[in-house]
């Protein structure tokens, strides 16, 4: 499977490229947005893979919401898609900028 994702929307905002970011989640790897410390596209050792798509008219981060760049490391906790769904889908959404996840 050959999966990826670009950063167009907001192309100056700093990010770094994939790699292990976050040292309370060695597993993961994936880009590092480094303005919200999130992420739009990463993989975990389990082979779990999550990303976050904004939906359209809903650019950049949004006063009292939080960062969508949460949701594929929250979802990267998990060591299988299933769980991660089940995971992300008990949070609140309307913390967050309308969005897709993609979870496999």
């Amino acid at each position: 499977m050959i999966i990826g994702a670009n950063r167009d929307e907001m192309n100056n905002r700093p990010w770094k490229a994939p790699a292990r970011h976050w040292d309370d989640r060695p597993d993961v790897i994936a880009g590092l947005d480094e303005t919200a410390g999130g992420t739009w596209l990463g993989v975990n050792e389990d082979g779990v893979v999550a990303a976050v798509l904004n939906r359209y008219g809903t650019l950049g981060p949004e006063d009292g919401k939080r960062s969508r760049g949460e949701l594929p490391l929250e979802a990267l906790d998990h060591a299988d898609a299933i769980d991660a769904a089940q995971a992300l889908a008990e949070l609140n959404g309307d913390a967050y900028r309308p969005f897709n996840m993609v979870i496999a």
